[in-house]
């Protein structure tokens, strides 16, 4: 599984990030440390219909996608 960090960077970055990520296929985790990172990446895999683990820890929160 592939481990991205996008703690400290701005929107839309992170997005983009899981979007390059997501592209390539197979399993990946990516981590943010910003609400609005994680209510826009929420949002835009519930559009787009992609599964998606999110695991909160203290103000950090990283999405699982694959297995």
């Amino acid at each position: 599984m592939r481990k991205l960090d996008a703690r400290g960077l701005a929107c839309p970055e992170p997005l983009l990030m899981f979007k390059r990520e997501l592209d390539l296929g197979g399993a990946f985790q990516l981590t943010v440390d910003s609400n609005v990172a994680k209510e826009n990446i929420s949002r835009f895999c519930n559009t787009k219909g992609v599964k998606y683990e999110l695991v909160e820890e203290g103000a950090e929160y990283t999405f699982k996608v694959g297995s």
